[in-house]
């Protein structure tokens, strides 16, 4: 079941990345209809899902973290914690105060502001 799903261009080129509940992550050329990457991380339930760069995503998981995935080698690069819930739901905002923000929903009933994430890739 897909719980969430981003579309975006990159490089002219039309792209929807998708997160499944059982742990996979798709990622696909939209005018050619062809899979791009498929990967999927074992005992995870991914949830939202938000693009962090082009090379990056966000995702909400099941164990009340948010984790930071390379997309071409489709490992976690950062594990970030402080729900206590599941991840429903990950936004990108820019905010002149703060720069780069990223918002998450939990099942705790709380919405979290990330400010200064870094990917150490």
């Amino acid at each position: 079941k897909i719980n969430s799903f981003k579309i975006y261009k990159e490089n002219n080129i039309l792209k929807i990345i998708e997160s499944s509940d059982n742990g996979t992550i798709r990622l696909w050329d939209f005018h050619r209809g062809i899979l791009n990457y498929k990967f999927a991380l074992e005992d995870i339930w991914f949830g939202g899902i938000c693009l962090y760069d082009y090379n990056h995503i966000l995702v909400g998981c099941g164990d009340k973290t948010i984790k930071l995935i390379s997309l071409k080698i489709g490992t976690i690069v950062k594990t970030i914690a402080g729900h206590e819930g599941k991840v429903c739901c990950i936004k990108k905002l820019n905010i002149d105060k703060f720069g780069k923000c990223f918002f998450s929903l939990g099942k705790d009933n709380k919405i979290r502001i990330w400010k200064n994430i870094k990917c150490s890739e």
